[in-house]
Order: C-alpha cells, then structure tokens, then sequence
C-alpha cells in the first residue's frame, strides 16, 4: 500500500509543476497525491488551471482550516514536500508547515533550482568545516538541537538536493546522513525524460523569456515595460543577422499564460512557444538569456550562451548579482541591449571545462537516472513500510 503525498506549496502554483513533480507517474504508481495550497495564508499566487492539478488541490485559507486538514487524515503515515526555503522561514515553516507534520509523517525538504547566485562561496572556516562533512559518511545530525534553539524554522527527516556541492551546512547538522538524497536539478529531471533526436534542419536561437517588465515592475521605471520590448526586439533581430540564424524562438515563462493580454504583439515576428524550453534548447544553435535558471538546459547541452542586459536591469542589484553570477562562473558574454552590439568569433565556443564543471557543481553528479522526487519518494516510503514491520 502507498503512503498520501502531501505537496506545500506557499508561493507559486503552476502548471509546470504537474511535470515537475512527475504528477502522473505518481498517480499511476497508485500515490494518493494531494496539492495542499497555502497561498492564501502567505501571499503567495496560483496561476495553475490544469485540470488534472486541480482536481488534486485542497486549499487551506486559514492557520485554523490547516487545523482541520490535519484532523482528517488517516492515522497512517502520510509524505510531506516542502521546498526548503519554506522551512528556513517562521513565517512558513513554524507558522503552516510546522503545524501539519505529526509524529508519524516524514518530511521532504528539497532544493534542486540551477541558480549558481543562491550557493556563494563560503568564507575560509566555513569552506573547510563544510568539506570535511561533506566528505564524511558518518552522521552529525546531533547538533539538531543547536540549530532548534537558535532558529525557528522545521527540521525535515529528509532532505534533497542536486549535487553534494549544493548540499547545505545546515542540512548535514540537523538531517540524518542516510536520510540526505543527492539527485539532480529539476531541469535534469526534463533532460531525462526527452529521448527525441536533435533536430539540426535550422540554425535557430531561442530567447528565455522571463516577463521581466513584470515581474520585478516594482524595482523599474514606469516607462520601462515599452522600453524593454522594443529594445529586445531590435537586438534578437540584429542578433540573427549577426549569428546567421534561420529563427530565433522565444521560450516563454511558465508563468506568462497570466499575462497574455499585456504581452500581446511584445514579440511580433518570433515564434513563441510554453512548455518546452528543453527541447528548443536541445535544437538550438544559441540561447539568449538574462539570468533565468532555464540556462542550465544549455549548459547540458553545450549550448553557447549570451546573456542580454541593459543599464537599467545592471542597476537593479539582485539582477546584477544573478547575470554577473552566470557570466563568471561560465565564462560567457554579455551584451548592452541599448549599446552596439559587435559579435566576436569566441561567441561561438563554449569553455567547455567551466560547462562541466558548471554541470557537476550545480545539476549532476550522480548515476540517479529517474525523477528525483520520485526516487526520494520511494526511499522514503520504503523507510515507512519497514518501521512498520
């Protein structure tokens, strides 16, 4: 029998998620998966309208009805997931999510985004500390109630991540050793499942689209949101003739269905397409980007890469600190959408050994081939039907 599938979310809900998550896989396995929204308690924001995710989702408005979600579970075990940054919060983690987790639930923790800006480099003390334990097969799990008195934020029983690079002080101090999965980066999860041929029949490019006019609207100028499209499309279309591109594609944000009425005719002349950024990519010849995660798709496919910017986004911090972030680590170019732009032949070449090391670092490193949820999932169930016994 199955343990229930209990997936949080706190901030985002979207249709991607239903192949995130592997819904329909999961569903077949015979898993009682239900999509627990908390949005409503923590601002966050549903764009989903799937109608196989929706049939999936309880919806908890309330500290009070997370109350009653809880009271009418089944004695039995259930498997909660909850992205890690939920948990590090008191305002998710003790405030919602801690509240659902009874003694016999088991709680999954993941961090599996490809975003090298959001694993900086530790100081000299912390780097060693960090090596020594990562290297180690023993478990330190002890010092979890350091971590209890001086935070409040939940303690998952399991927790996953992409690569050991990526694995946390935080998770080796306070999860046990056997109970810590290293898998991959979600987007690894896609590359898995796409066994289709490249298609080399046109040199493309392909844009990823990440609504910037709206989603950081608040940190730019009024006048920006014209400003930003007429500027993007003059340099994907000198970006063609330059490149000798057949097309250039725009990958469109998973989130950008909401906003179709505002983005119509942003990009007159371009082929867009939702859903599929991983095939594009895979059949591209280029892949232009600001600073979206989707970048790890071209890094494992030997991609070349230029990132797109202009003043105003390089005034922004955190977007200077995401672009810079991906243009060092990968020793890729940048180019002012508001300023000439002159294509150089090393454009065309990929630093191989920066790539790989990209790849191992932040997406994957091990021989896991299958979803990762699903992979962490079994594990975890296993763990329950044998204490059970």
């Amino acid at each position: 029998m199955h343990v229930k599938i209990i997936i949080c979310f706190t901030r985002i809900l979207r249709n991607t998620h239903r192949e995130i998550f592997g819904l329909d896989h999961l569903i077949s396995k015979g898993y009682n998966v239900v999509l627990l929204d908390l949005m409503k308690i923590h601002g966050g924001k549903s764009t989903c309208d799937d109608s196989l995710m929706l049939s999936l989702l309880k919806q908890c408005d309330s500290y009070e009805e997370i109350d009653h979600f809880v009271k009418s579970l089944d004695p039995e075990p259930v498997i909660y997931l909850s992205n890690d940054s939920y948990l590090t919060s008191s305002t998710y983690g003790s405030g919602s999510i801690g509240k659902l987790r009874r003694k016999q639930d088991k709680l999954l923790s993941y961090k599996t985004k490809t975003n090298p800006n959001q694993h900086e480099k530790p100081n000299l003390i912390r780097g060693i500390l960090e090596k020594i334990l990562k290297s180690s097969t023993h478990s330190f799990h002890y010092f979890d109630f350091l971590y209890k008195h001086k935070n409040n934020f939940v303690i998952p029983d399991y927790y996953m991540c992409s690569t050991n690079y990526t694995l946390p002080l935080k998770a080796i101090l306070t999860v046990k050793r056997e109970n810590i999965i290293i898998a991959h980066s979600d987007d690894v999860n896609k590359i898995i499942q796409d066994n289709s041929k490249v298609d080399n029949t046109k040199k493309t490019g392909v844009f990823l689209d990440q609504v910037i006019p709206i989603s950081l609207m608040k940190e730019l100028p009024e006048n920006y949101f014209d400003t930003y499209y007429n500027s993007l499309s003059k340099t994907l279309n000198n970006l063609k003739v330059q490149l000798k591109l057949d097309e250039i594609i725009i990958a469109g944000h998973p989130g950008s269905n909401v906003y179709a009425d505002r983005l119509d005719n942003k990009f007159d002349g371009f082929k867009r397409f939702q859903g599929n950024t991983q095939n594009l990519i895979k059949n591209a010849a280029y892949v232009f980007s600001h600073f979206s995660t989707a970048i790890g798709f071209a890094v494992y496919h030997k991609k070349p890469i230029i990132i797109l910017a202009d003043d105003v986004l390089l005034n922004i911090k955190r977007v200077e600190n995401n672009i810079n972030s991906f243009v060092n680590i990968l020793k890729i170019p940048i180019i002012h959408m508001n300023q000439e732009i002159i294509i150089k032949k090393e454009y065309s070449v990929i630093n191989e050994m920066e790539y790989n090391d990209f790849l191992k670092k932040y997406m994957k490193e091990n021989v896991v081939n299958e979803n990762s949820y699903h992979y962490a999932i079994k594990q975890i169930s296993k763990d329950i039907l044998n204490l059970k016994d």
